[in-house]
């Protein structure tokens, strides 16, 4: 992977971080605590996509990226 495509898929991760957890940090200020099911599993949405974020803007940010282009993509 190109440098250039990796920094800048490493700055849009942290922009999508960030976003995350301004939101996270909204839905902890409440004064009600997360009494609901649906809060609760919102909370533990965000948590868990933050979680993912970071662990892959640390396997961005080693030195060799290898990305298999043999296999067909499973996204579509």
């Amino acid at each position: 992977m190109p440098d250039g495509e990796r920094q800048e898929l490493i700055g849009a991760l942290k922009k999508k971080w960030e976003s995350l957890n301004k939101q996270f940090q909204e839905k902890t200020h409440y004064v009600m605590p997360l009494d609901t099911v649906g809060k609760k599993n919102r909370m533990d949405g965000l948590t868990k996509e933050m979680d993912q974020i970071e662990s892959d803007i640390k396997r961005l940010q080693k030195n060799y990226i290898f990305v298999d282009t043999t296999q067909p993509s499973s996204m579509w």
